[in-house]
């Protein structure tokens, strides 16, 4: 599976800024969790309750 994810923060040079101090690093992370997740579920059988 891939995903293919975009995203732009609204407000500007403030976004741009908000995006370059801490919202590229936590989108990372909440897809590599959202990965592990979905690994675990689709190995133990649960992908139809996702």
């Amino acid at each position: 599976m891939i995903d293919k994810f975009r995203y732009q923060a609204p407000f500007g040079i403030f976004g741009k800024l908000a995006e370059m101090l801490f919202l590229t690093q936590y989108m990372k992370k909440l897809l590599l969790t959202r990965n592990v997740y979905l690994k675990q579920a689709a190995e133990a059988g649960q992908m139809s309750a996702i």
